[in-house]
């Protein structure tokens, strides 16, 4: 049973191929197919006018070529000047060659237009160019056309910087630049031609080094001018006459033709503006910005010349390089690339540079720099000197401030920074001050002494001058705000409480005239002694 279902399949998987091998779409018989036309080209301009429908040539041998080998095969014109090659294997490139009839005197102008349904595409030997042809394909845009033996001619080509730019932009060129124009004429006729003029309808007349032509002979002439912007267009006719000893020629020897080309006037520019937290600060010192926040620039680049512009590279000097949407842009297109940082303190300054590639592949670019300032936020420090009345090192509810004394703020490393005065509570203050280590001198007013410093549990409460009135280090951050730095006086004239003992001036002065007075005695028994012994 399993034999025969195989032999099923394999029968049915057969006739499917066979099948298909003889289908008119089976890739194995999509055979190709060349036609094209053959005409009498009246005016011998190398284009099938519409009144040129009716010159068809019939009777014409076509050859039929096969990558590059003649295959044996004609095909003769019928009365429409149609020629057909059928079945042809594809995958092959085929071109022909046309006989000319003894009637014609050349083939017209090769590839006139740059249109391949209505211009010729043999050359004056008859041979065309190849042409790949695939499956299944009808290729009908290889004609030829035939000019007369009675018809004289001229043909000019004209070149810009040496490019036959008939119909496209035309090569680009810079503003100011030379461009240099060709004007190449040849007489492909059988007659010579004379008064030869050859005219640009935008540069004038143009300089040739001959005025006449022998039958298939050439010529270059040859102008210069400087590049204007944008697109430049210029045409030129070439004019000339029959030589007086010619016979035969038509429009009453009068011959004509022109070419037009074309070039592309360039000004490749582009600009760059960079913005810092969305200010354009292309001076210092720019914006002030708290540090350790964040910074976002914009680089906003745009093309503000007139041609497309590739390759474009946007790079920070301080920041590196900058990630952009697009590395092209056309006439007149801008974009905006970004790149975020972290603010540093004090001046700061970057620049953007843009460089881009011209359709000249030459460099363009531009700068602009950016600033800010990195500020902190500031931190303060301060607060409370005061009257001890009672001596206890503490500050005490009613206890008053002490007006008008001199504050002084050192760094770290003993430089004065700045100076101030209590105020009429007695507090003082400092702001605006960078992270850092400081410390504070309490000036003293005379005849007073400072309370001993720390005194107590609470910061806020005691004082932190010493005798000398220099606080302790006090390190602060940015933002910080200590406001307990405080100094504490007392007069010494004064009775208090020191160290919580109390003291009494009229006993302590007592005691000293005691001890004053056995000292003297204690001299004056020794001096006694001494006199005695002697």
């Amino acid at each position: 049973m399993k034999e025969k279902l195989f032999r099923v399949v394999m029968l049915l998987a057969l006739f499917y191929v066979s099948a298909n091998a003889w289908l008119p779409n089976s890739p194995y018989t999509q055979f190709a197919t060349l036609k094209g036309r053959v005409w009498y080209d009246q005016n011998s301009n190398g284009i099938q006018d519409a009144a040129e429908d009716v010159n068809s040539v019939e009777n014409v041998r076509v050859h039929l070529y096969k990558d590059g080998v003649d295959t044996g095969e004609l095909s003769i014109t019928n009365s429409r000047g149609e020629y057909i090659f059928e079945n042809l294997e594809p995958g092959h490139k085929y071109a022909i060659k046309v006989d000319k009839p003894k009637n014609y005197v050349d083939f017209t102008y090769y590839k006139k237009g740059h249109n391949d349904d209505i211009d010729s595409d043999v050359r004056s030997d008859g041979f065309s160019d190849s042409v790949l042809l695939h499956a299944g394909e009808v290729y009908d845009k290889i004609d030829a056309g035939l000019v007369c033996k009675c018809i004289a001619w001229l043909h000019i080509e004209k070149l810009t910087n040496n490019e036959d730019a008939d119909f496209s932009k035309g090569p680009f060129i810079k503003i100011g630049d030379e461009v240099e124009w060709k004007y190449i004429v040849n007489n492909p006729s059988r007659v010579k031609i004379c008064n030869i003029k050859v005219v640009d309808d935008k540069e004038g007349n143009v300089t040739c080094p001959k005025s006449c032509l022998a039958p298939l002979e050439e010529m270059t002439c040859i102008k210069r001018g400087i590049a204007k912007a944008g697109a430049y267009e210029n045409k030129a006719t070439v004019t000339g006459k029959c030589d007086n000893n010619a016979s035969g020629c038509s429009n009453n020897g009068v011959v004509i033709n022109d070419d037009p080309s074309h070039y592309y006037g360039i000004e490749p520019k582009i600009d760059i503006e960079k913005y810092t937290n969305g200010k354009d600060s292309d001076t210092a010192p720019g914006e002030k910005l708290i540090v350790g926040s964040k910074v976002i620039w914009k680089y906003v680049v745009k093309n503000v010349g007139n041609v497309k512009l590739h390759d474009i590279i946007v790079q920070d000097d301080k920041e590196g390089d900058i990630n952009c949407p697009k590395d092209s842009l056309e006439a007149g297109e801008s974009m905006t690339c970004q790149k975020s940082g972290i603010v540093q303190a004090g001046q700061y300054e970057n620049i953007a540079t843009v460089s881009a590639k011209d359709p000249l592949n030459e460099d363009v670019q531009d700068s602009d720099p950016s600033h800010y300032v990195g500020k902190y936020k500031g931190a303060c420090l301060g607060n409370f000197y005061w009257f001890d009345k009672n001596l206890n090192g503490v500050q005490d509810s009613g206890e008053p401030g002490v007006v008008g004394v001199k504050v002084e703020l050192y760094d770290s490393a003993g430089n004065l920074l700045q100076t101030t005065h209590t105020n009429n509570e007695g507090k003082y203050l400092f702001c605006h001050l960078n992270p850092g280590k400081y410390r504070v001198k309490f000036d003293l007013p005379s005849s007073y002494l400072f309370v001993p410093a720390n005194k107590g549990s609470d910061d806020t409460k005691d004082s932190d001058a010493n005798r000398n009135g220099w606080s302790h280090i006090i390190t602060l951050k940015d933002g910080d705000k200590d406001l307990s730095i405080d100094a504490g006086i007392y007069c010494s004239c004064d009775e208090g409480l020191v160290e919580g003992r109390k003291v009494h001036m009229d006993a302590i002065n007592k005691e000293s005239f005691i001890i004053s007075a056995l000292m003297i005695i204690m001299i004056a028994l020794t001096i006694k002694i001494d006199e005695r012994k002697s």
